[in-house]
């Protein structure tokens, strides 16, 4: 049940943001969809993810604030159903903006 929770709250928050940029924004909200996704899809990935450049970068800031060494952190990444629900909402909006605009291709 949490699984389907998490599924549908991200489809509904990425929904949700691309009408309500359409809104203020003046348009439809298929054309804002994809770059909704991919801004989504980006920000999830980067807080699911441990021992990336951020996180090294953080480390070498505090070694060299405090002096004391860091263990080096491996790059870890956890596939989260959040992440699976805006790769997928990422590839429809891409799918229906193809459509739409397939007469500019």
């Amino acid at each position: 049940m949490k699984k389907v929770i998490s599924i549908l709250l991200t489809g509904l928050v990425l929904a949700g943001t691309s009408w309500t940029i359409s809104f203020y924004a003046g348009g439809e909200a298929a054309d804002y969809a994809f770059f909704v996704g991919l801004l989504g899809f980006a920000l999830i990935y980067f807080f699911s993810s441990s021992g990336g450049a951020f996180s090294n970068t953080v480390d070498v800031a505090l070694q060299s604030a405090t002096g004391t060494k860091m263990e080096h952190q491996k790059h870890k990444f956890q596939i989260s159903y959040a992440l699976i629900a805006a790769g997928i909402f990422t590839l429809f909006a891409l799918l229906i903006m193809l459509v739409k605009y397939a007469e500019y291709f």
